[in-house]
């Protein structure tokens, strides 16, 4: 056998976890790569791009992708389908007739400027007109629209199709250089780098149900809906909850969750048709508002009274699943499971933020001790600095690198690019220095038989590898660890990181060795360690995940392999389909694990949702986070917990 070997670098592929997007983004690259040059410069011109005189509160979105409003336009899913208006609905204007609309210009610079051709992405692609009185449309994957400008943090994107013309999130769109777009100055106020599910924006008209004829009388301000006036409204999410709230409105207050595919009667509406008044029996008053977006109603909402009722009922806080499974909610009507003094006494004594990454490639952050949560940023793996002021992750989308942020979501910087698929930040103890993996691809022609029957085969071989960087980029230094080295946590006892040859420890000096913790050859599915920081700086345990027959476990291991132990299990096994319990990340003292788990009320797998336990594995509970969030088992960090 003869072999000649060539190392190859180039760009990566995203993460594992993104393996089924990025074949459909592969397909749709097919389509642009192909047809993208010659439409780009046959397109009519477009390059007086009008101003869109959108409101400052254009548009919001609640952290579990449950609230969506843009002043002006009834949300989509108000309807049955958001790609065919119902019949009460006017049509929506053609895009040249939208565009007439608008009066100002904008700057000569930005005429000067390009239009790119764009593909609508796997879910379709959400246009909010800026004209009055229309509809958001929905685009279907694969079909083009053409981006003229774009909002100043890039986030938003100005499009045109021949139907409708208006704003669009970029995260919902395959196109290349849109960094060249123009920069609109009265582009939406948007609250920085929301990027909403686009599968939770499309409602479905099969999910529009018949009306319950058991339906009960149920009195409204301006109205009343009778048995034989009633209207059906179903949630349309796949997989998260929808926030329930006592008004009309984003800043009122979340009074209970609906659960996917439920179905409750609507009462009524408010002026701009952008919320819904459902019916519920079970909540102080009798009723609450969701955002119509996230509805499918068996009726026109036009047929809905206005209503202006704010109810009184309390905050709704998400209650911990016990052991055994109890806290399980009646299905068919919203969640009230708890008093928010019950919820704090579950998690006292609590403190500090936690970073982690959402469903949708945002990075959140959380106060343990208020509840409050805000966004940061797009991104992966995010990591809180020792002294909890900055936030490093890493981003696929736009350039590859490792980032900076500040914790109240301020000072946004690339710090270190130029190798390939960077991932899996970690702060050094005094925070002078961030560790992290990228990975090398390598190519190798390698000969295989004798004779005729000989041939060549072209192997790729991928490494992983662990590198340094001062917190400002400079000074690259990599550490010898083995070539397959990846998902690491760095304290001052050394840096503890996963390999194909299971958890292993190396000191971050120049000629370290590595040297194994755990390693089963049978099973080595050992991933993710984090390692305990102590006072005297020797490092306690370390917290990892294990894969079983089916599902994953979190187990703890001391530095000298001894001492394995399995914090989780499943409490049953009697389930469709056990949960997982994955990503640990040690509290700053040590004295604490958060991590994510699916484990349902059922203790059947069920929503992913962060949980906290003590660092021998008592008392976990889950926090009230009103964020969706995914796992997908792609070596994400998902979690950091800073001071």
């Amino acid at each position: 056998m003869t072999t000649y070997s060539q190392t190859i670098q180039q760009h990566s592929p995203n993460r594992p976890h993104f393996t089924v997007r990025w074949v459909v983004i592969a397909l749709v690259a097919v389509t642009v790569l192909g047809t993208g040059a010659w439409m780009l410069w046959n397109t009519p011109d477009l390059s007086s791009v009008p101003t869109v005189n959108v409101p400052a509160d254009a548009v919001t979105l609640n952290a579990d992708t449950a609230d969506a409003q843009v002043p002006g336009s009834r949300p989509a899913s108000a309807q049955a389908d958001t790609a065919t208006l119902a019949a009460a609905e006017e049509p929506v204007t053609a895009a040249d007739e939208v565009i007439a609309t608008e009066s100002e210009a904008v700057s000569e610079s930005s005429q000067a400027s390009l239009h790119i051709m764009a593909i609508a992405g796997t879910y379709g692609t959400v246009v909010w007109p800026t004209a009055d009185g229309q509809l958001p449309q929905t685009v279907p994957v694969g079909e083009q629209l053409t981006a003229t400008a774009r909002s100043a943090d890039s986030l938003w994107l100005y499009v045109q199709t021949d139907t409708t013309a208006g704003w669009a999130e970029a995260a919902q769109v395959y196109a290349f250089g849109l960094d060249s777009l123009p920069v609109l100055e009265t582009a939406p106020s948007v609250d920085a780098t929301v990027n909403s599910a686009p599968e939770t924006a499309v409602s479905s008209a099969e999910s529009a149900l018949a009306v319950d004829e058991s339906a009960e009388t149920i009195a409204v301000e301006g109205g009343l809906a009778t048995d034989e006036t009633a209207v059906s409204a179903v949630v349309t999410l796949d997989s998260s909850r929808l926030n329930v709230r006592s008004g009309p409105s984003t800043d009122s207050v979340i009074i209970a969750k609906a659960y996917p595919n439920e179905e409750f009667t609507a009462i009524g509406r408010d002026g701009s048709g952008e919320w819904l008044q459902l019916a519920l029996p079970n909540v102080e008053g009798g009723f609450g508002w969701v955002s119509a977006t996230y509805m499918a109603l068996s009726e026109s909402i036009d047929s809905l009274p206005v209503s202006t009722e704010v109810s009184s009922a309390p905050a709704f806080v998400s209650a911990p699943v016990a052991a055994d499974g109890s806290g399980s909610a009646d299905p068919g009507v919203a969640s009230v499971l708890m008093s928010t003094d019950a919820a704090s006494a579950s998690v006292s004594g609590l403190s500090g933020t936690l970073a982690f990454q959402s469903s949708h490639g945002m990075i959140y952050a959380y106060d343990l001790e208020t509840g409050t949560e805000w966004p940061l940023t797009t991104g992966f793996d995010p990591a809180i600095s020792p002294d909890g002021t900055t936030v490093a992750f890493t981003r696929d989308g736009g350039e590859n690198g490792i980032y900076l942020i500040g914790i109240d979501g301020s000072n946004e910087r690339l710090i270190f690019s130029g190798r390939e698929q960077l991932s899996s930040p970690k702060w050094n103890a005094d925070g002078s220095e961030i560790l992290f993996t990228y990975r090398t691809e390598s190519q190798e022609l390698v000969q295989v038989g004798r004779g005729d029957s000989a041939e060549t085969k072209l192997v790729t071989d991928y490494g992983y590898h662990l590198a340094v960087v001062d917190s400002d980029g400079n000074n690259f230094f990599e550490v010898p660890a083995l070539e397959s080295a990846r998902a690491a946590d760095w304290i001052d006892a050394g840096i503890v990181y996963q390999s194909s040859d299971g958890i292993q420890i190396i000191d971050d000096v120049e000629d370290a060795e590595s040297r194994v913790v755990a390693y089963n050859n049978l099973n080595p599915f050992d991933y993710d360690p984090d390692w305990q920081s102590t006072v005297d700086s020797n490092g306690g345990q370390i917290a990892y995940m294990k894969q079983g027959a089916s599902h994953w476990e979190i187990y703890v291991v001391n530095p000298d392999g001894s001492g394995m132990t399995a914090l989780t299990q499943p409490v049953t096994t009697l389930v469709d389909e056990l949960p997982s319990n994955v990503a640990p990340a040690y509290s700053p003292d040590g004295q604490y694990i958060a991590y994510l788990s699916n484990l349902g009320a059922d203790n059947s797998a069920d929503a992913w949702q962060i949980w906290v336990m003590e660092a021998d594995g008592s008392n976990a509970r889950p926090l009230s986070i009103d964020v969706e969030i995914e796992y997908t088992f792609g070596d994400e960090q998902a979690v950091s917990w800073g001071i």
